[in-house]
Parts: C-alpha cells; structure tokens; sequence
C-alpha cells in the first residue's frame, strides 16, 4: 500500500460527477515510498529479464538540410551581416534597420516554418 498517495479528481463527462480518487505516488526511492519502490524494483527486473530493454542506444541523425532550407539560411546570414554592418557604423538609418529586422524575422519564421531544427539565434 501506497504511503505518499496522490489524490487525483475524475470528472465523469456523461453525468458530470465528480470523485477523489487516490492513486499511487510511483516513487522509485525507497526512502519515501517503500512499497511504490518495491514495485517499480519488480517492475524493472521483469523489464530486463523479457529483454524490454535496447541492447544498444538508438542513433538518432538529422535529416540533411535541403536546398531550400540552405537558401533561406544563406539569405539570413547576409541580411544579418549587414545589419551589423549598418550598426556597426553607427550612421545607418533607424528605418534601414528595422527594414533589416523585419526581414530577419520574416526568414526566421520561414526557417522555423520548413522544419529545420535548432535555433536561428546565436548562442
């Protein structure tokens, strides 16, 4: 028997009734739940005993990027580039840079939008 149960309300959609039910904690430390841990223990023997586990570690790769993905990050890294430029400087017109901005944006959504993974941002 659970010693840390967790109270969990069930809603019946059809009547509208609603209970308190426990459920077990699931802890897998003893020190806090000594008979969640005993059954999780049990659990985990059985597992690697019917061979449930994987032997080796799944490689997961990514796709390679494709020409259009690789477009749209070209063109991301030269509008960026020249926005640093132009702030660089300091003589770049506040219109300018947030016409660079906006285009920033708008190829980050696009980048997002064909599924490449990572961030556009640095760092």
């Amino acid at each position: 028997m659970c010693i840390r149960p967790v109270s969990l309300r069930r809603t019946n959609i059809a009547t509208g009734a609603t209970e308190i039910i426990d459920v077990p904690c699931g802890s897998t430390l003893e020190s806090r739940c000594p008979a969640c841990a005993k059954r999780k223990r049990s659990l985990r023997r059985t597992q690697c005993e019917e061979h449930w586990h994987l032997t080796t570690e799944p490689v997961v790769e990514p796709d390679p990027p494709t020409e259009e993905q690789r477009s749209w990050v070209e063109q991301r890294a030269m509008v960026t580039a020249e926005r640093d430029r132009l702030a660089a400087t300091g003589t770049a017109d506040p219109e300018q840079l947030a016409v660079l901005d906006g285009a920033i944006a708008g190829l980050d959504e696009d980048i997002t939008a064909s599924g490449l993974r990572g961030s556009t941002e640095p760092g």
